[in-house]
């Protein structure tokens, strides 16, 4: 991929860590694509987040599941809409989001074999 968010707080850099080290961990592709698409799902939400007021009630309400921001999609057309990152990372995002679907809504979807 041609993009990656950045961030200097250290707690933010450890929780990177801990989601690499939980798909290293795994021996499935299911797992590996859930966890890394929720990290950058989360991550998006983040960067929006900074970019918004502060009102913890307005911004739960908004970004809850249910809410107006809380489908990955929106929150990945909203980062483009407000300039956080051009037409390409928005279909890379795209993309991640319409594997994680795959993975995650459809049993039939087998898991790659690794090598080794």
């Amino acid at each position: 991929m041609a993009w990656v968010f950045a961030t200097k707080e250290e707690a933010e850099i450890n929780r990177f860590r801990e989601a690499i080290s939980e798909i290293e961990a795994s021996n499935s592709d299911r797992a590996a694509v859930i966890v890394a698409s929720a990290f950058l799902e989360d991550h998006l939400t983040r960067v929006l987040q900074a970019r918004m007021h502060e009102n913890e009630k307005i911004s739960r309400e908004m970004f809850r599941a249910s809410g107006p921001l809380g489908n990955f999609g929106t929150k990945i057309d909203l980062g483009f809409m407000i300039g956080v990152y051009g037409e390409k990372v928005r279909r890379e995002l795209q993309i991640v989001k319409e594997i994680r679907n795959e993975f995650a809504h459809k049993l039939e979807t087998r898991a790659l074999k690794r090598p080794g």
